[in-house]
C-alpha cells in the first residue's frame, strides 16, 4: 500500500536527488538508494558533492549490489596511500592517530589519492553507461587557489575525463592531494557548498530529496527559499568519521539510510528508532493512560510531584528536545524518552521493533547492566565494533566518569522512584541532581513504567 507522501512525489514531473559530501559517511546514501529503489520512486536528475558526487555516477550506473560491495569492502587505505594501516582502539590512540594523520597530510601537502582514483576506476568504469542513462547528473569542484565554486553538468564533462572530473570532487585539501584537470586544480566541491539543493534547482525539478551526511541533524535546517517540496533525510545518528573508512560501520549507516528514508515517506514511525506503525499506534494509546495512572499512583507521588507543574512541564519538554535533537509534540512524546534509554543502552538502530520488542530488548541490557561490577565491564557492555567518530569517544569516556555518567545517574534515580522514601525526596543533593539532569530522571520515570509493565 502507498502512503499519501509516496503518492504525491511519484506525481512528480521531475523528482532531483541531492547527495551532499562527507566522506566515509556516504554509506547512508546507499541505504536511501536501497529504499527509493523499493519504493519505486523515479530519479530525474542528481546533483551531488565529494562522496556524493560518486554515489551518484554509480546510482546513474544503475548498479545497486556494486555499490553495496565497494561500501562494505573499502577501508581507509583504499582511498588514500597510508604507510601503514590504521589501528584505533582507544580514544587515546584515536587521538594520537588523528594528530598523526594530520601531521602527514600538512607535511606531504594531502596524502596520495592513488587508490581513490583507483576505486573509481574499479566501481565506475562503465561511462559509456553512466552517460546513457535518462537521469540528468551534475556534480560540483573548488577551484584552487581561488576557491571558485565551479559545477558542471554530464555533458559539458569531455568523455574519458569523468573520473577525474570525480576525484576532484571528492579531493578533501588539505588531507588530500589537489587534482589536475588540463591546465587548473581543483578540490573538493564541499568547501562552498557540500549540498548542492541550488544546483538541482537551477534545472527547474517539481520535488526534490536531498540526503545531508555531514552529521547529526539538528533541530534546524538551513534550505533555500523555494516553492518546490524539499524532502530532508538525514540522521540523528553520528555517520563515523570523515576519513577512517569502516566496513562495520558501513553496514549500520546502510541500514539508517534505508530506515530513514522508509520513516520520511510514512512506512515506519521513530525518529532515532524504527517502529512498526500498528504497535506505534496501539502504544500511543496506552502511553497516556499510563501516564495519567503514574500521576495518580500513591507509591511514585514523589516523583510524580516533578512532572505535575505546568512551568516544570516546559522546561522538561525544552530539555527532552535538546537531547532528542527535535521537536517534541503530543505524539513524539510518546517515543521520545523511549528512544532516549534506548540510545543510552546501545539498543541495535538497524532493526524495525514492535514497542513490546523495544522494550524487551532495553530491559535485557538494563539488567546487563546492573549485573555490571567494574566501569570496564560497563564499557565493554556498551561497545560497538565500529571505527568511533570523536562524537561517540568523547560520550563513551563521559559514561567511565561516575558522576557524570548517565547510565549511573539512571540506576540512581530509579532506586530512588522505586523506594519512595519521603527522607530521600527531601534532601536537597536530590533535588540538584534532578536539576542538573532532568532528562535522566525522565528516562527513569520511563524505565520504572517499562519494568512494571505498564505500557503493555
Amino acid at each position: 500500500m502507498e502512503t499519501e507522501l509516496l503518492k504525491q512525489i511519484k506525481r512528480s514531473k521531475k523528482v532531483a536527488l541531492v547527495l551532499g559530501g562527507g566522506g566515509a559517511r556516504g554509506s547512508y546514501q546507499i541505504g536511501v538508494w536501497k529504499a527509493l529503489k523499493e519504493l519505486c520512486i523515479e530519479i530525474h536528475l542528481i546533483t551531488g558533492t565529494s562522496v556524493g558526487a560518486l554515489n551518484g555516477a554509480l546510482f546513474l550506473q544503475d548498479e545497486y549490489d556494486l555499490g553495496e560491495q565497494m561500501w562494505r569492502k573499502m577501508e581507509t587505505n583504499h582511498v588514500l596511500a597510508l604507510s601503514k594501516p590504521i589501528e584505533i582502539n582507544s580514544f587515546k590512540s584515536y587521538r594520537r592517530t588523528m594528530r598523526g594523520f594530520v601531521v602527514s597530510a600538512l607535511k606531504k601537502r594531502g596524502f596520495n589519492t592513488t587508490p581513490l582514483k583507483e576505486l573509481i576506476d574499479t566501481y565506475l568504469a562503465d561511462e559509456k553507461r553512466i552517460r546513457k542513462s535518462a537521469i540528468e547528473f551534475g556534480l560540483t569542484l573548488t577551484e584552487y587557489p581561488s576557491m571558485k565554486r565551479v559545477e558542471f553538468f554530464l555533458p559539458s564533462i569531455p568523455f574519458g575525463e569523468l573520473s577525474l572530473y570525480l576525484l576532484g570532487s571528492a579531493s578533501f585539501y588539505p588531507a588530500m592531494q589537489i587534482t589536475k584537470i588540463g591546465e587548473k586544480s581543483y578540490i573538493d566541491g564541499g568547501y562552498y557548498n557540500n549540498l548542492p539543493v541550488e544546483m538541482a534547482l537551477e534545472k527547474k525539478p517539481t520535488a526534490v530529496i536531498s540526503v545531508d551526511i555531514t552529521g547529526p541533524i539538528s533541530l534546524k535546517r538551513s534550505r533555500p527559499i523555494t516553492d518546490v517540496p524539499i524532502h530532508d533525510l538525514g540522521s540523528k545518528w553520528p555517520l563515523g568519521n570523515l576519513l577512517l573508512f569502516d566496513g562495520n560501520r558501513a553496514d549500520i549507516n546502510i541500514a539508517l539510510g534505508y530506515y530513514e528514508t522508509m520513516k520520511h515517506f510514512e512506512f515506519y514511525e521513530g525518529s532515532w528508532y524504527t517502529f512498526e506503525k500498528d504497535s506505534f499506534k496501539k502504544h500511543y494509546e496506552k502511553f497516556y493512560l499510563a501516564l495519567a495512572k503514574f500521576l495518580m499512583n500513591k507509591n511514585r507521588r514523589f516523583a510524580a510531584g516533578f512532572l505535575n507543574e505546568t512551568e516544570q512541564q516546559q522546561k522538561n519538554l525544552k530539555v527532552l528536545e535538546k537531547y532528542w535533537r527535535g521537536r517534541i509534540g503530543k505524539k513524539e512524546l510518546t517515543y521520545a524518552v523511549h528512544e532516549l534509554i534506548g540510545k543510552l543502552f546501545q539498543i541495535d538502530p538497524t532493526k524495525v521493533y514492535s514497542f513490546s520488542l523495544f522494550e524487551t530488548a532495553i530491559l535485557e541490557k538494563y539488567e546487563e547492566l546492573v549485573k555490571a561490577t567494574t566501569i570496564n565491564e560497563v564499557d565493554e557492555l556498551f561497545t560497538v565494533d565500529v571505527i568511533y567518530s570523536v562524537e561517540e569517544w568523547i560520550a563513551r569516556y563521559l559514561e567511565r566518569i561516575p558522576f557524570l555518567s548517565n547510565k549511573k545517574m539512571l540506576l540512581y534515580f530509579l532506586n530512588l522512584i522505586e523506594k519512595n522514601q519521603p527522607i530521600e525526596w527531601h534532601n536537597w543533593k536530590v533535588h540538584y541532581l534532578i536539576k542538573q539532569k532532568p532528562h535522566v530522571f525522565m528516562m527513569a520515570i520511563c524505565m520504572d513504567q517499562i519494568k512494571n509493565g505498564n505500557f503493555k
